[in-house]
């Protein structure tokens, strides 16, 4: 894979700059052919220094393949400054986006499709953020349409499956929430959950309802322990012929650091529990990771 950037950063005002550039790609690997695109992008961007921000951008990519797509993005966003500690943002994205088939989509000889169509989407969200020095808050509402999205398709019967474009437009729509507190500097408590509700079309392996949440303690001696919970809702399985059961894991993560090494331990899914990620496939129970890092 080859690849190169060209860009340059304008400033017009104090408060205005503009960014513009144009991103060469080649992909490809042995028995597949080469694919080529070139993008053509500006983006605009004006801060006030006090409350209102925004970014207006566009692209034109060329991909030898599929052709010639504009895609947009608008972000505004309201800063809104309580106290000297205390903000709250309020903000919103329009946004549009081309997704090409990945070469392995296209080719791989068991699940490949050389009819594939690129991915299309709009996406739109409007969400408010608050934070200060000990928590922080963000709540987004969002809708996403995808045509056509690429979807994967399981034929449980022959126990075979392939890449296809779904057979109707995707629209979802849903919510996002992030929350985050410290307490006195010892403890950090984490929990993102999301909201999907399903208007049009079908979305596979995708739940309803999911969140995370962990909890990190600061020992002594550059210590951490965590605690982290995932979650995940019933999901309708590739194929669309079964719906997985909800299911929720338990990991532990221990790391210290010793001058410039830091040494980690993972244990994931700590009761072992079984649960089915992927019909026919098996997943994971209880295991253990270690890893060591080095600064240099």
């Amino acid at each position: 894979n080859k690849s190169a950037e060209i860009l340059n950063k304008f400033k017009i005002s104090d408060k205005i700059y503009s960014v513009q550039g144009i991103l060469f790609q080649d992909s490809g690997y042995d028995g597949v052919p080469n694919v080529s695109q070139v993008g053509l992008y500006s983006n605009l961007v004006y801060l006030s220094g006090k409350n209102l921000n925004l970014s207006l951008g566009g692209r034109i990519n060329n991909h030898q393949t599929y052709g010639k797509f504009l895609t947009y993005s608008l972000n505004p966003s309201y800063n809104i400054d309580f106290k000297e500690s205390e903000n709250i943002k309020i903000f919103a994205t329009l946004n549009s986006a081309f997704i090409a088939p990945s070469l392995y989509q296209l080719y791989d000889p068991y699940s490949g499709n050389k009819e594939l169509l690129p991915e299309e989407s709009i996406s739109k969200e409007i969400g408010i953020e608050i934070n200060n020095q000990k928590r922080s808050l963000s709540i987004v509402l969002f809708e996403r349409e995808e045509n056509p999205k690429i979807i994967y398709e399981y034929d449980s019967s022959t126990f075979t499956g392939g890449y296809i474009n779904s057979p109707s437009d995707l629209t979802f729509r849903g919510v996002e929430i992030d929350y985050s507190k410290k307490f006195f500097n010892k403890m950090d408590f984490n929990f993102n959950y999301t909201f999907n509700e399903l208007k049009r079309g079908t979305l596979q392996r995708l739940p309803k309802h999911s969140f995370n949440e962990s909890i990190t303690y600061y020992l002594k001696n550059n210590k951490q322990l965590s605690f982290i919970y995932r979650y995940r809702g019933k999901r309708e399985a590739l194929g669309g012929t079964e719906t997985l059961n909800s299911y929720g894991l338990m990991d532990l993560r221990y790391s210290f650091s010793k001058d410039k090494i830091k040494f980690n331990f993972w244990i994931n899914n700590i009761f072992n529990k079984e649960y089915v990620e992927i019909l026919n496939y098996s997943s994971k129970g209880r295991n253990l990771r270690f890893g060591i890092s080095y600064e240099f």
